[in-house]
C-alpha cells in the first residue's frame, strides 16, 4: 500500500497544503500536535462564554488564487468589506482609514498623497502577488525566471519600477515621512512593515514589509480565521484527506534515501516518505531531526535563522462596546501617533524591557462575529509590539500583571471607560505563544521578516524552493517563502512542490 504524505501541522498552511494534494490524487494524512485545527488561527475561549478568533485573524490576506482552485466558496467562504481603521493623533483626535479615502483632520494635500499612494499599490498589487504566489527563484538554477520576474516588474512602468527598487532597503518611517505630511497617518500604514518582527519604522527594510502586506491586502473573510479553517478541513476531508489532532510528531525518521517515517508522542510509528512541515524551521531540523544526519550547512544556516519574538497578546472580556473619547464604537484602532512614538517602543525591547506605551493593534472581532461573546459583551484582541521575549528579570505573574496595566493604560488614553468595563483578561507572552504553539522565540511569523531572510533565502538558500537537502522532506510552513500571516501561500507553494517530485 502506498505510504501517505504526512503534513505536520494542521494550521492554515497544512490544511492548504492537505486540500490541494489530496484533490491531486495523493493520499494524505495530517497530524496536529493540538486538538483544535488553525494554528495561530485557531478559536479558543479564555473566559466563560468569551472566545477569540485566533492569536493571527487578519484573513485578507489569504490568496485568492487558493481560494478559487480548491472552490473554498463551495465550502462556506465568503468576503466582507474591513472596517475603518482608527489612528490617534498627537491632539487626540481619530483619524478613520478608509481603502481609499481618510476620514479626519488631515491637509487635503494628504488626502492627494492617500490617493496617489493606494493607487500606487493598485497598480503594483498584481505584479507582486504573483510573486509570493510563486516559488522564489533558485539561486543555484537557471537565471531565466528571476529575469521574468525582472521583466513584469519593468512592465509596470518605468515611474513604478523604480519606486519599487528605491523603496525596497528604505525604513518605513522615511518611506511614510516621504509620503505623508501627518505622522498620524504615517505611523498607522508603518505598522504593517514591523508587526511581529525585532524592529522598528527606523530599521532597514522596513519599508518592503509594508509594501508587500499593503499589496497582499484584500477583503477578509467572513467568520473570521474560524470559517477559513473550517472551510479549509471541509475541502481537504472531502478531497480524502485524513486528520487527526491530538497527534504531536515526537520525531522524523531517516535512512539511506531520505525520509522513512515518524513517530508519535504517543509511540505510534508511521511510515512516510514524504513529510510536509509547517511547524518553524528550528523546531523542523533542531528539535524533531537527528541533527548528526543532516548537512553541516543547513545546520549551521537555520541554527543562526533570526525568530526573536516580539510581540504580545491580551484579550479583553468587556461589558459592552469600545467606545472612543467621543463615544465612536471601536472595530479596529493602532495606537501610536507618531513614528517615533513607535520606534521609542521598539527600544525597550532591544533592552528586554517592554514599553510603558507599547504600540498596540487592536481588533473587536464580536463586531462582526457577535457568536464569540454573550449578547450584549464584547471581546478586545489586542497585538502588542515589541514586548521582549526574554524579559529583564523573567516573566511571572508580576510582570504580567504589569504588561496588562501598560496596555490598559496605553489603550484608556483614547477609550476612557475601558478599565470600568473589563470582565476578564487573558495575558500571553512571547513565551506564553511559544509554549502554547510551538514557536521558537515566540516568533509569530516563524522568524524575522527581514531582507536576508525573505524570498529564496527563507529560512535558507538550501531550502530556497520549499524542497530540502533531505530527500522527501519539505517546507510548508511561514518559515519559509512567502513569509507569515494568513495567506496559505506557504502550504500552496510547498504542495505544488511535492507535485512536482
Amino acid at each position: 500500500m502506498t505510504t501517505p504524505i504526512v503534513i505536520i501541522g494542521g494550521g492554515i498552511n497544512g490544511l492548504t497544503a492537505a486540500a490541494l494534494l489530496s484533490k491531486r490524487g495523493r493520499k494524505v494524512l495530517l497530524l496536529e500536535a493540538r486538538k483544535t485545527l488553525g494554528g495561530l488561527a485557531s478559536r479558543s475561549s479564555f473566559h466563560d462564554g468569551f472566545h477569540v478568533p485566533g492569536i493571527l485573524h487578519d484573513t485578507s490576506r489569504f490568496r485568492p488564487v487558493i481560494e478559487k482552485a480548491l472552490n473554498l466558496e463551495k465550502f462556506g467562504v465568503k468576503r466582507i468589506q474591513p472596517p475603518s481603521l482608527l489612528a490617534p493623533q498627537l491632539d487626540g483626535a481619530l483619524l478613520s482609514i478608509e481603502r481609499d479615502a481618510i476620514n479626519g483632520q488631515v491637509t487635503e494635500e494628504d488626502r492627494e498623497n492617500f490617493a496617489a499612494f493606494r493607487g500606487f499599490i493598485d497598480r503594483i498589487s498584481p505584479t507582486i502577488s504573483k510573486i509570493c504566489e510563486q516559488p522564489a527563484p533558485n539561486p543555484e538554477g537557471s537565471l531565466f525566471p528571476l529575469a521574468l520576474k525582472a521583466l513584469k516588474l519593468r512592465l509596470l512602468g518605468r515611474r513604478d519600477m523604480v519606486e519599487i527598487l528605491r523603496v525596497g532597503p528604505m525604513c518605513a518611517g522615511d518611506w511614510m515621512r516621504d509620503r505623508f505630511q501627518s505622522e498620524a497617518l504615517g505611523a498607522a500604514l508603518a505598522y504593517d512593515g514591523i508587526e511581529g518582527c525585532f524592529l522598528g519604522p527606523w530599521s532597514a527594510g522596513t519599508a518592503f514589509n509594508l509594501l508587500i502586506s499593503s499589496c497582499l491586502r484584500g477583503l477578509p473573510v467572513e467568520g473570521g480565521p474560524q470559517a477559513l479553517v473550517e472551510s479549509l478541513r471541509a475541502a481537504a476531508e472531502d478531497a480524502g484527506a485524513e486528520i487527526r489532532t491530538d497527534a504531536p510528531v515526537s520525531q522524523i525518521h531517516l535512512n539511506d534515501n531520505g525520509i522513512c517515517g515518524v513517530s508519535l508522542s504517543n509511540g505510534d510509528k508511521l511510515e512516510a516518505d514524504t513529510v510536509a512541515a509547517t511547524c518553524d524551521p528550528k523546531q523542523l531540523f533542531l528539535r524533531l531531526m537527528d541533527q548528526s544526519l543532516l548537512p553541516t550547512r543547513l545546520l549551521h544556516d537555520v541554527k543562526h535563522f533570526r525568530a526573536r519574538g516580539t510581540s504580545a497578546k491580551i484579550h479583553l472580556a468587556l461589558d459592552g462596546p469600545l467606545k472612543t473619547t467621543s463615544g465612536e464604537e471601536v472595530a479596529h484602532l493602532r495606537t501610536g501617533s507618531t513614528l517615533d512614538a513607535l520606534e521609542r517602543a521598539f527600544d525597550a525591547s532591544k533592552y528586554h524591557l517592554f514599553a510603558e506605551n507599547p504600540v498596540l493593534d487592536v481588533t473587536v472581532p464580536s463586531m462582526s462575529n457577535p457568536s464569540l461573546c454573550p449578547e450584549d459583551k464584547h471581546v478586545v484582541s489586542i497585538m502588542a509590539h515589541a514586548v521582549s521575549y526574554d524579559l529583564k528579570g523573567g516573566w511571572d505573574d508580576s510582570s504580567r500583571t504589569s504588561l496588562a496595566e501598560a496596555v490598559i493604560s496605553t489603550l484608556e488614553a483614547h477609550c476612557p471607560n475601558l478599565s470600568s468595563q473589563i470582565i476578564a483578561r487573558e495575558v500571553l507572552t512571547p513565551q506564553d505563544l511559544e509554549q502554547r504553539f510551538l514557536l521558537t522565540g515566540g516568533h509569530i511569523h516563524h522568524g524575522e521578516h527581514a531582507l536576508d531572510q525573505l524570498l529564496f533565502m527563507r529560512p535558507t538558500a538550501q531550502c530556497a524552493q520549499h524542497k530540502t537537502p533531505v530527500k522527501g522532506l519539505y517546507l510548508c510552513g511561514s518559515g519559509c517563502h512567502p513569509g507569515g500571516g494568513i495567506t496559505g501561500a506557504p502550504g500552496w507553494l510547498g504542495a505544488q512542490q511535492i507535485l512536482k517530485g
